[in-house]
């Protein structure tokens, strides 16, 4: 569901009216995952993860340590896409990590 300024189509709805209420989203296909890529940088404790992306898109960066208590940190937000491939450098934790992106 999405609402706001569409005078780009932005909400989804194969439209350009602008939509003040919620609408649903037309024409999205089934979530497939994006693979990470992890690569250790020559600096002691700092790795770069790179992903495959398209252009407009936005993505949050989180991190856990404990699968079981689910992804509790947040470590970067609105991370804009640089098509085609999108690549940060992180400080790497003491111990296992898991990381994963939100869009």
């Amino acid at each position: 569901w999405q609402w706001g300024a569409n005078d780009q189509g932005q909400c989804g709805d194969n439209t350009t009216i602008d939509r003040w209420r919620p609408v649903q989203v037309t024409g999205l296909g089934a979530r497939v995952a994006l693979p990470l890529k992890f690569q250790a940088k020559s600096q002691a404790g700092q790795f770069d993860l790179s992903w495959a992306s398209a252009t407009g898109e936005f993505f949050n960066v989180e991190c856990a340590t404990n699968l079981a208590a689910g992804f509790t940190a947040l470590l970067l937000t609105n991370v804009p896409a640089t098509p085609p491939t999108n690549s940060i450098t992180l400080t790497a934790t003491n111990g296992a990590s898991f990381y994963r992106l939100k869009f």
